[in-house]
């Protein structure tokens, strides 16, 4: 704006308490009344618009914390399925070394036996050669 504008040509700001009290009193013009509409139309739609993202957020919360505790109640679940399968385990361990002890026993006897089969031959063959050698 140049120096020469006048302050009728300049666009002033008014308060909205300004306008508020203006109205009380009955000394605010239409344009006045329009504005105050207007600013309280602006403040109605942004504490609406406000409302609409509290709401928006309260949902979302509400969301993640069904989800976290879903989450929560299958990590206990899944905390005890470890569990459950450690026992397992150990179990199987534990039984799987008892068959290894077995196994050794059996191929311990089964050695013996070898052994002992092998003396019976080794007399049986001695004493076919001998029976063979008197005839």
């Amino acid at each position: 704006m140049s120096d020469g504008d006048t302050k009728a040509d300049k666009m002033e700001r008014i308060k909205l308490g300004e306008l508020k009290e203006l109205e009380a009193i009955g000394e605010l013009e239409d344009t006045g009344k329009v504005l105050l509409q207007a600013n309280e139309a602006l403040v109605i739609h942004e504490l609406r618009r406000v409302l609409e993202r509290q709401a928006e957020r309260d949902l979302v919360i509400d969301e993640m914390r069904s989800i976290i505790d879903t989450l929560a109640v299958g990590h206990v679940m899944a905390i005890e399925e470890i569990k459950k399968l450690k026992n397992a385990h150990s179990v199987l361990l534990r039984q799987q070394i008892e068959l290894h002890e077995r196994q050794n026993i059996i191929s311990n006897v089964c050695d013996a036996f070898a052994a002992k089969l092998e003396e019976e031959t080794k007399a049986r063959i001695q004493l076919a050669a001998e029976v063979a050698d008197c005839d």
